[in-house]
């Protein structure tokens, strides 16, 4: 019987027959099988290459898209904060330019119609310069065909009635003759 110590010295180490193993092909085999390795590699790198692409197009257009609803955001409340002032205004019972109220009238009309149902009366009114933006392009989602015509228009339909309180002044009776 062969003692470990004396087989290990016998046999040729491990590393040397994988070696030996595998110079068992020839030479063109071994490099068929280089290349169809490397080629292998070659279209999972151009698959990563593909999906990385995709992924960078992906987070470039929800960059656009967070911009864009972060402007389109900016723009709604500073309307609803000019639209804010335009009622504190006109519920102080001060004199507000006609375009002020249009604008309320579109960016707000809830507000529009409890800014006019609980206006005072104020004797000392302040005349207010115009705090609406002056033209469309100032304000794109002010333009939309809201000329003081359209509205008042608007403001004499029936459901804005509706939901304006009545007024009710005292009758005052005539002399009769």
């Amino acid at each position: 019987m062969i003692s470990p110590i004396t087989q290990s010295f016998t046999q040729p180490p491990l590393t040397t027959r994988k070696i030996e193993q595998a110079n068992t092909h020839t030479p063109a085999e071994a490099n068929e099988d280089r290349e169809k390795t490397m080629l292998e590699r070659m279209q999972e790198l151009h698959e990563q290459q593909e999906m990385h692409r995709e992924n960078m197009r992906r987070l470039q257009e929800d960059a656009k898209n967070a911009r864009e609803a972060a402007k389109a955001q900016a723009e709604y409340w500073r309307n609803q904060r000019i639209a804010m002032e335009i009622a504190t205004r006109i519920m102080r019972g001060d004199n507000v330019p006609q375009e002020d109220k249009d604008f309320l009238l579109e960016h707000n009309p809830a507000m529009f119609k409890l800014a006019m149902s609980v206006r005072q009366q104020n004797e000392d009114a302040e005349n207010h310069e115009r705090l609406s933006p002056e033209r469309e392009s100032d304000c794109p989602s002010y333009g939309i065909n809201m000329n003081p015509a359209s509205v008042r228009r608007a403001m004499a339909s029936e459901a804005v009635q509706a939901a304006m309180p009545q007024i009710s002044t005292p009758a005052v009776s005539q002399p009769q003759a």
